[in-house]
């Protein structure tokens, strides 16, 4: 292709291949004992590691890999690389937790199958390329998709319980979903007559915070995913003579949060902790319509409400440098190889698409434990 006048690279690939992963370590699936003695009395005792049961019908899981790509340049100033990927593992490893009667803790099994597929994408583009001014593009993108495809016989969906004060949501595995859903219930709002939370039973009525907890975790619903639908980067370094501008942006598109409950407790620590602003917003009166209920110390949170959840996208401007470099004559004189000055901000901006109400906290808030940091140094490069 090296006398086409547009397209002046062209790449195909592809590729298929399975590998195994036992990650169980060495003889796990035997069990393992610890071994003691006693200085003075000779004994030797050996027991069983109760960490884990032995299992010897443990297998490898195996994964079955394939992606293919193409890479593509146009005009000299336009490429771009796009693959997909597919991969199945089969006869995943999984650690179930077993009764303590059996005299372990856990066994590791193979459970059933999962896929975890996407497409990676990266766009470099000379948007100008001037004698004096030179302006560079490059975005990235990625989007994956994982998903669970069946249990083995003898196994069912897999569920762990967060505490009350806990920040991790309700996690479930279920057949046909994605490995990081958030389960929980859905919330309905503040009644306006008593200022208690009520929720959305299966069947769709409204029922207190006492209802809510009697039903079986299989009721539970598909509140969101923590993994974003897509991320990535966009990076545009610009040029002007002896200066040069480089600005970091990152983006994700989804993904979802949940609010770590314990500053929104509803008055069950307002005894001896801060609490949110938010809270001022509560309910006090019958007729109020309120968006946080009545606060009380006995208050118990439903942490894998809907009430918590938040939505993730969001644009941040990562990182902005700015350099600038003296002449060459310049440095000659210096007896120098070069000399250049920098400027460098970093955690500059973000852009949320989901709001923080007026006076009050938000995901741009809640996100982190502290604000990120942002930094601003200077230096001065010599090359000798």
């Amino acid at each position: 292709l090296s006398d086409h006048p547009t397209l002046t690279f062209l790449k195909l690939r592809t590729s298929y291949g399975s590998t195994g992963n036992s990650r169980i370590g060495s003889y796990s699936s035997r069990g393992l004992y610890n071994f003691s003695y006693g200085n003075y009395n000779g004994y030797v005792s050996a027991i069983p590691d109760g960490t884990s049961a032995p299992n010897p019908g443990l297998g490898w899981e195996k994964n079955l890999m394939f992606n293919v790509g193409v890479d593509a340049s146009f005009f000299d100033r336009f490429s771009i690389s796009a693959e997909y990927y597919n991969n199945t593992i089969k006869d995943m490893i999984s650690l179930i937790e077993i009764p303590f009667e059996t005299g372990f803790e856990s066994i590791s099994t193979n459970t059933g199958d999962m896929r975890n597929q996407g497409i990676d994408l990266t766009l470099k583009m000379d948007l100008i390329n001037k004698k004096n001014f030179t302006w560079t593009s490059r975005i990235n993108a990625s989007l994956n998709r994982n998903k669970i495809l069946k249990y083995n016989s003898g196994y069912s969906s897999l569920f762990s319980i967060p505490s009350t004060t806990s920040a991790e949501p309700y996690a479930g595995i279920r057949v046909g979903y994605s490995t990081s859903t958030i389960w929980g219930v859905r919330w309905a709002g503040v009644d306006s007559e008593t200022g208690q939370e009520l929720f959305y039973a299966p069947d769709g009525t409204k029922v207190d915070h006492t209802t809510i907890r009697s039903y079986p975790a299989t009721d539970y619903i598909a509140l969101g995913d923590k993994l974003p639908k897509m991320q990535g980067g966009w990076i545009n370094t610009f040029s002007y003579k002896n200066f040069s501008l480089t600005a970091n942006i990152l983006f994700q598109v989804g993904g979802n949060a949940m609010e770590n409950t314990i500053y929104v407790a509803d008055g069950k620590d307002l005894q001896n902790s801060n609490m949110s602003v938010n809270l001022l917003d509560r309910w006090q009166s019958p007729g109020d319509i309120a968006p946080v209920p009545i606060l009380s110390i006995n208050s118990r949170p439903v942490v894998n409400s809907s009430r918590y959840l938040h939505d993730l996208t969001h644009v941040k401007l990562s990182n902005v440098t700015l350099n600038y470099s003296l002449p060459k004559a310049v440095t000659r004189r210096l007896r120098m190889n070069g000399v250049s000055a920098f400027l460098n901000a970093t955690n500059v901006a973000y852009w949320y698409k989901e709001k923080s109400p007026a006076g009050r906290n938000g995901i741009r808030e809640i996100r982190f434990n502290f604000p990120e940091s942002r930094t601003i140094s200077a230096g001065l490069n010599l090359s000798l």
